[in-house]
């Protein structure tokens, strides 16, 4: 049995910088990669996603804990439409790059609560058609699915359109084992096939949208360059400017991963991707770096202490489980603390190779526990459980 996350984080750990640090001059480099990826991945594969079995059908009635959710995250949804008919729509502008980081500016720190609004719906949407004894409750969730993938397109996020197809496929295989993530070798091979049905038809976007940027009309060409982008910046361009970085300013000894954490909360503080980008610019680049996992461990611990990064990791799916726990409601609704359960190892197994620990927390697990939060207290507002005084 191979568990979906660790699958995930294992792929695009090695797609992001693990292939090109496996051929490293380096043997105990690449090693020590290696080593930091599966141990992560075991980690991360000894994290539950629920301990029940699915369930019944979403109860689609009126005051069910299913319907109140949904039409919880229906509402929160709101601000991004309204804020997409005041901005325009980014990917048929002219410049489609430009405005989508517009449009990004113009909503602020909602930008980071919408695609959690989005992803929760996608699954609840997926397991309510999963679960629905008929084709009027299944096509109302078929709606939603298709406008939520749609304005992800719309929006010019192609990455995020891309994980909502790749959420879809883990809640059909999680589906189909009753709430586990742990899947045979026939389940595997039949979610690969899915997968890469999926990956192609989520690649003509993202390769359109990137001819339209650099102003070329060959789809070779365009594929290419999504290629370099997506698989080979990271570790061929970012790992050597972060060793070059390093030797200049030295080891953090975890002072990144605090500097991460600090600069949510005070303004003046800058994170450690936007503050290492600085540097470099500051000496004639113009770019934004990712440092990726890989990245964010030279700039703590070193290349000689790379495997101290596995700590940082186990804090962060240890906390992960902790707060859901904490969180998570299985009154409202089974579906719903299943969703929250898969959105969050998904992040942790997709953000963290590419971007890392603190990256995924501040920007990816932080808006989730907040998007959880509120919903979970509107539900019970709704419910009469929690009543507000009038003064």
């Amino acid at each position: 049995m191979i568990n979906i996350f660790s699958l995930i984080f294992v792929l695009f750990c090695f797609a992001f910088y693990g292939v090109a640090g496996v051929a490293s001059e380096a043997p105990i480099f690449s090693v020590t990669i290696v080593a930091q990826i599966l141990v992560c991945a075991l980690l991360l594969g000894r994290q539950k996603v629920i301990t029940y079995e699915t369930g019944p059908e979403a109860d689609w009635t009126l005051n069910s804990g299913f319907a109140r959710v949904f039409r919880i995250l229906i509402l929160f949804s709101m601000p991004f439409f309204f804020f997409l008919a005041i901005h325009g729509i980014p990917a048929l502008s002219t410049r489609p790059e430009v405005s989508r980081v517009e449009f990004s500016n113009s909503i602020s720190i909602y930008d980071r609560i919408y695609p959690v609004v989005f992803y929760l719906l996608i699954l609840l949407s997926f397991l309510g058609v999963s679960s629905a004894k008929t084709w009027l409750k299944k096509s109302k969730f078929i709606l939603v699915m298709f406008f939520i993938l749609l304005a992800f397109i719309l929006s010019g996020y192609r990455a995020r359109a891309v994980d909502g197809f790749i959420l879809l496929a883990i809640a059909a295989a999680v589906s189909r084992q009753g709430g586990k993530s742990k899947i045979g070798i026939k389940a595997l091979l039949r979610l690969s096939g899915i997968g890469s049905i999926v990956l192609l038809i989520g690649l003509i976007p993202a390769v359109y949208l990137t001819m339209i940027r650099f102003e070329t009309q060959d789809w070779r060409q365009g594929i290419e360059l999504v290629y370099w982008r997506v698989f080979e910046v990271n570790y061929e361009t970012n790992i050597p400017r972060i060793d070059h970085f390093v030797s200049t300013m030295g080891i953090g000894y975890g002072e990144y991963y605090f500097r991460d954490l600090l600069s949510v909360f005070v303004k003046s503080m800058e994170s450690s991707q936007v503050f290492v980008t600085s540097y470099f610019n500051s000496q004639g680049g113009v770019f934004v770096m990712t440092t990726t996992f890989l990245g964010e461990a030279i700039l703590n611990f070193g290349r000689s202490f790379l495997l101290l990064s596995i700590v940082p990791f186990l804090l962060l799916v240890s906390l992960n489980r902790v707060v859901l726990k904490s969180l998570s409601a299985p009154a409202i609704h089974h579906h719903f603390e299943l969703s929250i359960n898969l959105l969050s190892l998904y992040y942790i197994a997709r953000i963290v190779p590419t971007g890392g620990v603190s990256n995924a927390f501040v920007t990816k697990l932080l808006p989730l526990y907040i998007v959880i939060t509120l919903v979970v207290f509107c539900f019970f507002v709704l419910s009469g459980k929690i009543r507000i005084r009038k003064t």
